[in-house]
């Protein structure tokens, strides 16, 4: 999907009013869809790396939140 097209200006319409209807908490999940049918419309494969790069950074954001001295987040999220 260019970023041009026709295509991409209908989905990001689509996208951004769904953003705007939906309630604050399911907005997240919502772009997360829209992130995945993004990449899923250009090429499948690229789902692996997308899906690996979001837990992989979930995970990391849940060991810096669980850290309680300063250094070691600081540490982790260098490491992320």
């Amino acid at each position: 999907m260019q970023f041009h097209s026709l295509t991409f200006m209908v989905f990001l319409a689509l996208v951004f009013l769904l953003n705007y209807t939906v309630l604050k908490k399911q907005q997240n999940i919502l772009l997360l869809l829209a992130s995945f049918a993004f990449y899923a419309y250009a090429d499948v494969r690229g789902l692996v790396f997308i899906f690996l790069s979001i837990l992989t950074t979930y995970c990391g954001a849940k060991v810096i939140d669980t850290c309680i001295i300063k250094r070691s987040k600081v540490f982790w999220l260098i490491l992320v």
